[in-house]
């Protein structure tokens, strides 16, 4: 074989890795036996997000370690999230309604979320680039749901 056939077949054994990596962020099963964690879900912007951000690294820029460092790293936060739901800076902006938006930072990325106290669900509501035009990422969040 030779070596460009060899590493387009590396990349595409470390995409499908990430791919399960990724499912298994996403779509776990919500609930756990410990009752103090709170359970979470994705709303469908925040799984495209995520879908976006994993193939830019791992394509765009060619570095599967790096998004699967991401995605490790997500699941950090997002567990520290479900055992502190306000553990998250309470983002301040006009956009926003009365309910109680947060953030966490996850490498380069924000993560904004909602923390439904009744129901002890999180809602990932985005996951995006720190340097975009975080008004109109506000601006555009979809609340109706969570």
């Amino acid at each position: 074989m030779n070596e460009a056939y060899k590493d387009v077949r590396r990349l595409k054994m470390t995409l499908k890795t990430l791919e399960i990596t990724w499912a298994r962020a996403c779509c776990p099963p919500y609930t756990d036996a410990m009752e103090s964690k709170y359970n979470y879900q994705f709303t469908q912007k925040a799984e495209a997000d995520l879908d976006d951000i994993i193939l830019y690294i791992a394509r765009e820029l060619s570095n599967p370690k790096v998004a699967s460092d991401f995605m490790n790293k997500l699941q950090k936060v997002i567990e520290e999230t479900r055992t502190f739901p306000n553990s998250g800076t309470l983002v301040v902006n006009d956009f926003l309604p009365d309910k109680e938006i947060r953030k966490k930072l996850v490498g380069n990325y924000v993560l904004y979320y909602f923390a439904n106290l009744e129901e002890k669900t999180i809602y990932i509501l985005r996951v995006v680039y720190g340097r975009r035009n975080m008004d109109e990422i506000l601006r555009q969040l979809d609340l109706k749901n969570s």
